[in-house]
């Protein structure tokens, strides 16, 4: 899958869910009362998803680049 790919997938999933948030959001006006752990796992799980994976890639990145200069 290429760059381009990945970019439209990830957008338009994102562009999905924003809209049935908001669908959500005007069928029901009333206040949503998540509990405190789902509000955590929902506001911190993608920086450490991102940051992990940057961490993953950037140690193979390394093999590979000095593999390349041999």
């Amino acid at each position: 899958m290429n760059k381009a790919q990945l970019l439209a997938i990830s957008w338009g999933a994102a562009a999905l869910f924003s809209f049935g948030l908001h669908s959500w959001g005007r069928w029901h006006p009333e206040p949503l009362l998540a509990p405190m752990p789902v509000v955590l796992l929902l506001v911190f799980s993608p920086a450490l998803l991102l940051g992990g994976w940057l961490l993953n890639r950037e140690k193979g990145e390394s093999v590979d680049s000095d593999q390349e200069c041999r």
